[in-house]
């Protein structure tokens, strides 16, 4: 009988820790945003801003560089940005913070909002102003 009670203060010591134990942070995405009808998006207005946080890396010696804005519009269409297209642009599926990213840790991610105006920027031809 002893032995048995000792097996199970054993076990329910064992399960308790292991039940507190968190080896890694599970990824949490949010809800996709639809933005109001009749939004206007440009990119010097709303994806700009929200791409200086870009500059870090993308600041001259990695492409596209984000450092001007008119210079970083030129960069993005046509090579990573194929308008009314976001599926097939490089800019809204590699994003951080996008479900199908495979873009590396940077340290901060887009949020639902955010990708939800980069995606309607993109469908409605990606204008500059």
């Amino acid at each position: 009988m002893k032995k048995i009670f000792q097996i199970f203060i054993v076990g329910i010591i064992g399960l308790s820790l292991r039940s507190c134990y968190y080896d890694e942070a599970i990824p949490v995405f949010e809800e996709p945003v639809e933005l109001p009808p009749g939004t206007v998006v440009t990119f010097k207005a709303n994806i700009a801003p929200m791409l200086s946080r870009c500059t870090t890396c993308h600041g001259g010696s990695t492409s596209p560089d984000m450092r001007n804005t008119q210079t970083a519009y030129n960069g993005l269409i046509g090579n990573y940005v194929v308008k009314n297209n976001p599926s097939g642009s490089k800019l809204y599926t590699f994003a951080p913070g996008s479900a199908t990213s495979g873009h590396m840790n940077v340290g901060f991610t887009l949020n639902a909002t955010e990708l939800a105006t980069m995606k309607l920027w993109i469908e409605t031809d990606a204008k500059y102003e």
